[in-house]
């Protein structure tokens, strides 16, 4: 069983890919309770608001846990648009093949012991490597089939799959 997909590499692509890792490590990362750290501080602000009308707390931790949730995400995608004026394969199209082997991505081999595991989003998939995750978007699969073929031979290599 093998299959071939072909998409453009381009800044909406890269920018998903970028988003999607970061959203996939903050998800299972210590990092998070910094997050809810800031949402107990603004919560705790306002308890103490309206307790002894002192807002300090609640005026911090709202800007922080702002600056976390809206604005973080905003800058990350800003970086991601500099970088990718810098990406050496920008506006190209990519080709990834797979088959019981591994996967073919524009000509190199990568087999399958080398994917530590498969994150699934809505908007596409990562496949996780020690030097990086190569993206595959949701749109590159022509078919429904097409998902379905890609799943089982992430399944029959017994690859991990995480859903963010």
């Amino acid at each position: 069983m093998s299959l071939r997909i072909t998409f453009p590499w381009n800044e909406q692509t890269y920018i998903q890919a970028g988003m999607v890792a970061n959203r996939y490590k903050m998800r299972y990362s210590w990092k998070q309770v910094i997050g809810y750290a800031f949402i107990g501080v603004a919560i705790y602000g306002a308890l103490k608001a309206v307790d002894r009308q002192d807002y300090t707390l609640l005026y911090l931790g709202t800007i922080f846990t702002l600056y976390w949730y809206l604005l973080r995400p905003i800058l990350h995608r800003q970086r991601l648009k500099s970088f990718f004026k810098k990406e050496p394969v920008k506006n190209a199209t990519m080709e990834f093949v797979f088959n019981a082997h591994g996967v073919r991505i524009n000509g190199n081999m990568i087999p399958w012991k080398h994917i530590s595991r498969v994150i699934v989003a809505s908007s596409g998939f990562l496949l996780e490597r020690p030097e990086g995750y190569p993206y595959i978007p949701a749109t590159a699969f022509e078919r429904d089939e097409d998902v379905e073929v890609f799943l089982s031979l992430v399944e029959e290599q017994g690859i991990e799959v995480k859903w963010v």
